[in-house]
């Protein structure tokens, strides 16, 4: 019986670290602004939103996505928008939340065709 309450008290120590740690992710990808200048090499949609190739001037790509965000109060309407406004083969400043990691991209916040 005693093994049993131990066991319980065990997850829920780790339910809540993780817990923890998915709000501390959150936050920090709420709050990671950051500016990306490049050409659109590839456009394509998938179920997860509008996943976009980007190459700069040193040749380097990346790929970020444009996607609904309740976090930022990104929904449909502003995704539509902003998708009808970038075309392939133009350069634009991407202004970007979040971070690249395994399947996580970079969310497209505003978009300002460069001349």
């Amino acid at each position: 019986m005693e093994n049993n309450k131990r066991l319980e008290r065990m997850w829920l120590c780790l339910c809540c670290f993780g817990l923890i740690g998915v709000l501390v992710l959150v936050y920090y990808t709420s709050y990671n602004y950051h500016h990306y200048t490049g050409t659109v090499i590839e456009k394509r949609s998938t179920l997860w939103g509008y996943h976009l190739v980007v190459q700069d001037e040193d040749g380097n790509r990346s790929e970020i996505i444009n996607k609904e965000d309740f976090h930022i109060e990104k929904y449909k309407p502003q995704v539509d928008e902003l998708e009808d406004k970038i075309k392939k083969g133009e350069t634009y400043d991407f202004t970007l939340i979040g971070f690249r990691f395994l399947f996580w991209y970079e969310n497209i916040i505003e978009v300002e065709e460069v001349d």
